[in-house]
């Protein structure tokens, strides 16, 4: 059986919640949570990027050379 994907772009912002607090909560690494959800193997960073558009994570501040 053919397991169907889904674009990213299609997962609602109650959908991306449930996605982050099931990582948050253990157990499961991103590329699991993201093939269940997704169908796809590679996550390519998109549940970082949601975690800090949605507040989870702050931004980070570039680093600058030390001198």
């Amino acid at each position: 059986m053919i397991q169907q994907t889904r674009p990213s772009s299609s997962i609602s912002e109650s959908e991306r919640r449930e996605i982050i607090e099931e990582y948050l909560k253990g157990g499961k690494t991103k590329v699991e949570i993201w093939r269940h959800y997704t169908g796809k193997d590679e996550e390519h960073g998109q549940i970082t990027r949601w975690m800090r558009r949605l507040g989870y994570l702050e931004k980070t501040l570039p680093l600058r050379p030390l001198s």
